[in-house]
Parts: structure tokens; C-alpha cells; sequence
């Protein structure tokens, strides 16, 4: 369509999202997937990318099965549009079995199309017809759900929709165009070109939440502002996203100070003192990556930020996990109940491996000591998390080694240092985790209960391999 073209350059769209349509004109030969729904968005961005890119998109279609027999019209009418436009057209519909209740209910079918996809034909990006009213509803219905400035960004101009995990690339690109126009421009111009479109009456009515803030919200506002509401509340989507993009950095950068103490533990000390928005991406960010996005909701991390800025505990349960913010250290796991477990008494001097509750393993040998492996014990190359080295002096009897669990109560001298200290608050110096503590086994002399060594503390004082040392009992703690 020249006219269409002529009457719409590429100057008169979103040039963030025109400049990567550029860009991969030249670079990539992948098609551009066009999400065309027969409505008068979708419609005119299909014919207005045809006519400045030819060849370029294809056509996809989400046949929802809401409308009945309307709903297999507009799949129909969108076929014949990539048919007359001699384009690649690609559809799904959704399966009887899938009860589309809700507005969300539908948009995860689609995307849950869109996405697969994308995939199957190596896409270069998804291309979308939100325009500038869109923006408008959006910001509306997010303001009055309480969002933060990733959610009254959208729909942004670019987006990077991440994909599932076992997909090769991690994002799927998401490109707007028509964010700079309104939707009476759209149809005044599909008219005058002589272009059909569907019309879905499911737009007309006021049971969707949209629908009523298009309907009667968006009008009025227009109605009494003294400027142009549409144009102000694009322009502050645009702010806003500039904001954003300034807190992603600053939350990445924060993010990387997280410590990793152990699986499902982690250090939160470097977020002591960030402003709330930063600890918030970068909790949320905690969570999702450790595939708990459920618990990202505000009643969850609201609590967890004000104990963070409180430096104070916090424990709680949803969803079948437990967490827990004890010293600055964040943990999680499956609630579960771990039961005692029967105290062992052992031989040393015989090399064994002790199968312990959660799958960890402790296995016992007695070694020599020859001169590389003594200084490396010196210099300190084996972590006391997981291997350390007994003297054999520090066991009063040889065939009586204990290993048993953490008692209220326990204390021990340990290394380097002149006093004895309560176990409790060595895991808690060592930063670990309390619902793992039951779990670690404690190595101690059966004769004396003189605790030797725990996986995750230092070994006692009375323990440390001496100068003149020729041989050692060797300990691994194994947690695969």
C-alpha cells in the first residue's frame, strides 16, 4: 500500500523500536512474526510493515475459541490477509480443555503461542500493534493495582521477553512501532485505503477491566484535561522507563554483592543501607532466579525489605517453603520436618563413608602427611566447609569417634582462638543457614563429647595438625 506507506514513514513511528527493525533488516535473513488478531491495530501494522519491509513477516495467529464461530472467522480473515499479501501465515487455537476465565487467562495462552513460536521459527522479534492509547489504559489500570516503574513502563517500545529455560536463547524481542499513534488515526487511515478489519464485540462490553477504563475512565480524562492526557501519560511512560533503566544498573550492580553461602542460602549484607527500590529488584530478582517467582508478591518482600533496613529476623512460610532472614542471611527450602537421627560411634582407622539425612555424605580415612600435604593444611587450601584434617592425638580413643547431631547447648574451642563458644553463635558468625544446622553432623571424642569439627565451622584448636604431625585424620563432608 504506497499510500499507506507515504502517509506513514518510518519517521512518524517509535524510533527506538524503527531502529531495530533497521538494524535487523540488515543484519538477520529470520522472519519477523507479526501478532495479527484481524482488529484494526494489528491490521494496519501489518499492511505498514509489508509495504517498508517486504518479505520480511510473517503472519501468527491465537484462534482464543471464546467468541464461537466469530473467533474462527477472524482466523480466517487473518489467513486470507497473509494469502493476499503472499506472506507465511502461522496459527494455534486454544484447546477445549483450557478455560480462558479471565483477561489473563487468555493473554498467557497467546503468549504461551507466541513464545513457542518464536522458537520453532528462530524469529528475529515479535512485532505488536500496541499504539498510544494503549499506553494510557495501561498506566490506569497499573496505578490503580499499585506497581512500581517496571510495571507503569509498559508496554515499552522494545522488550525482552524472557523465555523458557530450556529454549537455546534466553529472550524473545518484542518490538511496538505504532506506540506514537492513536487508535482514530489507525482506522481513518484503513478507510480511506479501502482495508477491512474484524471487530471483536467482546470490546464493547464493560466485563473486562480494560474495557471499562476505555471505555469511560480514558474519555473523561481526556475530556477534563487542560493538555493533551494521551501525550502526557506517553511522555510519562517514557520517563519512567528512563528511570528504570537507571535502577536495573544500579540493582545489577548490587545484585553481584549478593554471597552465595550454600544452595537456597545467601548473604544479604551488602543490600543493608540501599534504597528500598534496589533491595526490592534485587530480592525479586533473588527469587525468580531461584525459579520462586510466586513469592515475589508485595506481602512477601515488603516484610523482608523493612527487616533487611531493620537489620532484624523474619521467618515465615508460603507455599510449602519456609523462609527465614536470621543475621543478614536469607534462606528457603521445602517445609519439612528433619527427624533425629541416631548418634554413631566409629573406627577411624578404617576408611568408611556415613550416609547422613538430605543425602550428605561424611566420609573418614586416616592419611599420611607428607611435606606438599602439610603445607598445603598450612596455607589453608582446603575449606573447613567441606574437608579439614585432625590430628590424631585429639581423640582420646581411637575406636571411639562420635558423629551426631547439633544439641542445645554445644560448644567448643575453635581454632585460633583462646576461649570456648557455643555452637549457635559460630553458625551464626559462619553465616549458616538455621534450618541447616540439625543437619550438619557433629564429630566429636566419644570418650569426652569434645567436639572436634562440624562441616561449615572451623576445626577445635586442640585439632590442628602440628609441625611435627606425620600422619592425620582426614574428614570430607559431601553435600551432592
Amino acid at each position: 500500500m504506497n499510500s499507506l506507506k507515504e502517509n506513514f514513514p518510518l519517521s512518524a513511528l517509535d524510533q527506538q523500536a524503527i531502529s531495530e527493525l533497521l538494524a535487523l533488516s540488515k543484519e538477520k535473513d529470520d522472519p519477523w512474526l507479526v501478532a495479527c488478531s484481524g482488529g484494526a491495530d494489528s491490521i494496519f501494522l501489518s499492511h505498514l510493515l509489508n509495504a517498508h519491509f517486504p518479505n520480511k513477516i510473517s503472519l501468527i495467529h491465537f484462534n482464543h475459541k471464546i467468541r464461537a464461530s466469530d473467533s474462527d472467522k477472524d482466523e480466517l480473515f487473518v489467513e486470507k490477509l497473509a494469502k493476499n499479501l503472499d506472506i507465511p501465515f502461522i496459527s494455534a487455537s486454544n484447546h477445549p480443555k483450557n478455560d480462558l476465565k479471565s483477561e489473563e487467562d487468555a493473554r498467557n495462552a497467546r503468549l504461551s503461542f507466541f513464545k513457542q513460536t518464536y522458537c520453532q521459527e528462530k524469529a528475529a522479534a515479535l512485532i505488536q500493534g500496541h499504539h498510544s492509547h494503549d499506553v494510557a489504559e495501561s498506566i490506569t489500570m497499573r496505578i490503580t493495582r499499585g506497581t512500581n516503574t517496571i510495571g507503569l513502563a509498559a508496554p515499552r517500545p522494545i522488550h525482552y521477553h524472557k523465555l523458557d529455560q530450556n529454549d537455546i536463547r534466553s529472550n524473545m524481542l518484542i518490538l511496538r512501532p505504532l506506540l506514537t499513534l492513536c487508535p482514530n488515526e489507525i482506522k481513518e487511515s484503513l478507510i480511506e485505503n479501502n482495508i477491512e478489519w474484524q471487530e471483536d464485540e467482546t470490546n464493547e462490553n464493560d466485563d473486562f477491566f480494560r474495557n471499562r477504563v476505555r471505555h469511560h475512565i480514558i474519555p473523561k480524562l481526556i475530556e477534563i484535561s487542560p493538555t493533551n492526557a494521551i501525550k502526557g501519560l506517553n511522555r510519562t511512560r517514557n520517563l519512567l522507563e528512563e528511570d528504570e533503566q537507571a535502577l536495573d544498573i544500579w540493582a545489577k550492580k548490587a545484585y553481584t554483592q549478593i554471597e552465595t553461602i550454600s544452595k537456597n542460602s545467601y548473604s544479604l549484607t551488602a543490600l543493608i543501607n540501599k534504597p528500598k527500590a534496589i533491595i526490592r529488584r534485587c530480592l525479586c530478582k533473588l527469587l525468580i532466579e531461584n525459579h520462586l517467582k510466586t513469592a515475589t508478591k508485595s506481602q512477601l518482600v515488603d516484610p523482608l525489605i523493612n527487616a533487611i533496613e531493620k537489620q532484624s529476623d523474619l521467618k515465615f512460610e508460603f507455599e510449602g517453603k519456609t523462609f527465614s532472614l536470621s543475621n543478614s542471611l536469607f534462606t528457603f527450602q521445602d517445609k519439612q520436618y528433619l527427624k533425629p537421627w541416631a548418634s554413631t560411634s566409629i573406627d577411624p582407622n578404617s576408611p568408611l563413608t556415613i550416609f547422613l539425612p538430605k543425602s550428605y555424605k561424611l566420609s573418614i580415612e586416616t592419611v599420611d602427611l607428607d611435606k606438599t600435604l602439610k603445607n598445603r593444611i598450612f596455607k589453608g587450601e582446603f575449606s573447613p566447609n567441606s574437608k579439614v584434617f585432625l590430628n590424631l592425638d585429639s581423640i582420646t580413643s581411637p575406636q571411639k569417634l562420635l558423629i551426631r547431631q547439633w544439641e542445645d547447648g554445644d560448644h567448643y574451642n575453635p581454632l585460633g582462638s583462646s576461649g570456648t563458644t557455643r555452637l549457635k553463635n559460630a553458625f551464626i558468625n559462619r553465616k549458616v543457614p538455621m534450618e541447616d544446622r540439625k543437619s550438619l553432623p557433629i564429630i566429636c571424642d566419644k570418650e569426652t563429647n569434645k567436639i572436634l569439627w562440624c562441616p561449615r565451622l572451623l576445626i577445635a584448636e586442640s585439632s590442628k595438625i602440628r609441625k611435627d604431625d606425620s600422619r592425620a585424620l582426614q574428614l570430607t563432608f559431601n553435600t551432592d
